[in-house]
């Protein structure tokens, strides 16, 4: 999977469809489906679910809504590895990725500046080899976007010091890039009840929403021996979530946006005993916001000390 320093899509025809026809149709179909807020100023960052279309389609389909049309030059993929185990974040700088709907190419710079800013990254494509979480997001980015570049970066087993670090790292991407964003891939809690799952969703959707980092960390942390049935963790991409929640701290993100939450069980091929949810969320900053300054020690300050939480878990899920 790993030809002339391009990425050549894996998980087409398992988690979204693999004809090309097929593929532009269904996601021109859900992106139809979905509603557009009416956002204003500058959208720095989404999240948005990496399930198969079938369960997570609509969910992701509401979060990429809110760009469509929008300028934007480069597409930082962020995630959680849940396949390699890894220390810190692997970086791909490769040439391209490619999915039915043709190639994206990478960002090659920024990625380079990306892993040689941050302690514990480093470019390491073999960690992205049997990923779903990046991929499926990307036929939508395809379907919303005319022209741009991908920084794809999973986070393996990183410590808080390589998370502030990627934070500021990213941060320093969309300020010196107007029309640079975060997608964060991640799907919510795992295998609950339909209604557990809920509740849970809509707590840690809170938490998002009013940019409280160390609540978000708090609410994963309450999953070990949780004795709500069957929940195996509330956010597999934890990581992820938290160092795109402090990028948008640092670039001036007061408050985010729900676009969509639902689970499996909504799905018509789902269960309602065994759920996974989906969230969509738009970190954006308002219109006439002043641009942040060069070194946000304000920004930094506030959040410095909730990073500390995301020790939790490896990365794996």
């Amino acid at each position: 999977y790993f030809r002339v320093g391009s990425f050549k899509e894996r998980h087409a025809g398992q988690f979204y469809p693999g004809d090309p026809a097929a593929l532009r149709s269904e996601v021109e179909r859900l992106l139809a489906g979905a509603k557009k807020l009416a956002i204003e100023g500058r959208i720095v960052a989404l999240i948005a679910p990496h399930a198969g279309y079938p369960y997570s389609g609509p969910t992701a389909a509401a979060a990429f809504k809110q760009i469509e049309g929008r300028p934007t030059t480069t597409v930082i993929l962020l995630g959680c590895s849940h396949r390699a185990y890894f220390p810190g974040a692997a970086v791909w700088s490769g040439e391209s990725w490619r999915t039915p709907l043709g190639l994206v190419p990478v960002d090659r710079q920024a990625a380079e500046k990306l892993a040689a800013a941050v302690r514990g990254a480093s470019i390491l494509p073999e960690a992205h080899a049997q990923e779903h979480s990046l991929e499926v997001e990307l036929p939508f980015l395809q379907s919303v976007l005319k022209s741009f570049r991908i920084v794809p970066v999973l986070i393996g087993a990183a410590d808080p010091g390589t998370l502030q670090e990627l934070s500021r790292a990213m941060a320093e991407i969309l300020r010196n890039d107007p029309a640079a964003m975060i997608v964060c891939s991640t799907d919510m809690t795992h295998y609950p009840s339909y209604e557990d799952a809920r509740r849970i969703d809509r707590e840690t959707l809170e938490a998002i929403r009013t940019m409280n980092l160390q609540e978000v960390a708090e609410i994963e942390s309450k999953c070990d021996g949780s004795a709500v049935p069957n929940l195996s963790c509330a956010l597999c991409g934890e990581k992820a979530v938290l160092a795109t929640m402090r990028a948008a701290a640092i670039l001036g993100v007061k408050e985010a946006e729900i676009a969509d939450y639902r689970n499996s069980g909504d799905s018509p091929i789902g269960e309602k005993e065994r759920v996974v949810g989906y969230g969509a969320v738009v970190f954006r900053l308002p219109p006439g916001a002043p641009a942040p300054a060069n070194r946000p020690e304000e920004n930094q300050a506030k959040t410095e000390e909730t990073m500390k939480a995301t020790q939790g878990q490896d990365g794996l899920s």
